[in-house]
């Protein structure tokens, strides 16, 4: 059950990623490469993802990992959801300029202040993340496309978007349909 929240919470947390990017508010607020590295931390905890799940029954330092993550995962997610409102509030304020002078002075509508806030915060998650990574590789949790590539003599490449894995077969899948599909193999 852990396994399918984290998965559609870290699967939530990329999509809105995605959705910033493509309309480059990351960029424009000076906040690309932060958003950049939360999506590719993002990304390599995903593919740990399902090891950790099923170890945790057997080992108590992986249910804490996973624990950790989940907390780390939710802040994220709140902290997206609300740079989703700041964009959107932005572009209402921007629609209506005659409180733009009004707004600048105030602390929760001017932009520097709003881009700084969101800033510490993405950095702090970004900082969890990193440290849940390495305890992922001091935990020798295993990547699902180490996984299928040593089981099945696969030879895997990450597309340049990272959003899904292509085999020698030349057909692209999900890291994580590709996992399901590996373990049904073996089952």
């Amino acid at each position: 059950m852990a396994e399918i929240v984290l998965t559609f919470v870290v699967e939530g947390m990329l999509n809105k990623l995605a959705s910033l990017a493509l309309e480059e508010i990351g960029l424009v607020w000076g906040l690309k490469g932060k958003l950049q590295k939360l999506s590719d931390s993002l990304t390599s905890i995903r593919a740990v993802l399902h090891d950790a799940v099923e170890r945790q029954a057997r080992e108590e330092s992986v249910k804490i990992w996973l624990q950790n993550l989940q907390d780390v995962a939710y802040e994220a997610e709140d902290v997206l959801d609300e740079f989703g409102y700041e964009v959107l509030r932005q572009k209402v304020e921007v629609s209506t300029p005659s409180k733009k002078v009004s707004n600048f002075f105030s602390a929760s509508s001017n932009p520097i202040a709003v881009r700084h806030h969101l800033g510490k915060k993405i950095k702090k998650i970004n900082d969890e993340l990193a440290e849940i990574r390495n305890d992922a590789v001091g935990l020798g949790l295993i990547s699902a496309m180490d996984i299928s590539s040593h089981s099945f003599g696969l030879s895997v490449s990450v597309s340049h978007d990272k959003s899904s894995v292509s085999h020698n077969f030349g057909q692209q899948m999900h890291p994580l349909d590709m996992l399901c599909k590996s373990y049904e193999r073996m089952a």
